[in-house]
């Protein structure tokens, strides 16, 4: 199965709202998004930053972040918002690991 705004449309017609992680190739993803993700591509981009899209008269959210990885997702579930943060693992010298704190 996978993830595209055709199939989150027509689920949210049906009464179910779903959550997943999105390819970016995918038809009908707006080019507004893969701007996003393109901004958020290199090495200079600190873990947490990211960004969320709402189209006009649309309950889909696309939301892009910058983990280890850039990383793209979409729901109708939840709104998009930028509040809170994330505990997660950095190496550190010496092959151990300490937690940060990322938006």
């Amino acid at each position: 199965y996978y993830t595209s705004p055709t199939l989150f449309v027509e689920l949210l017609s049906l009464g179910i709202t779903a959550t997943g992680t999105l390819r970016i190739n995918r038809r009908g993803v707006p080019k507004k998004v893969i701007s996003m993700r393109a901004s958020l591509q290199g090495n200079s981009i600190p873990r947490g930053t990211g960004y969320y899209l709402r189209e006009p008269d649309s309950a889909v959210v696309y939301v892009c972040w910058r983990d280890k990885r850039c990383v793209t997702a979409m729901s109708t579930a939840y709104p998009g918002h930028t509040e809170g943060t994330v505990a997660r693992k950095e190496k550190v010298s010496g092959g151990k690991f300490r937690e940060i704190d990322v938006a």
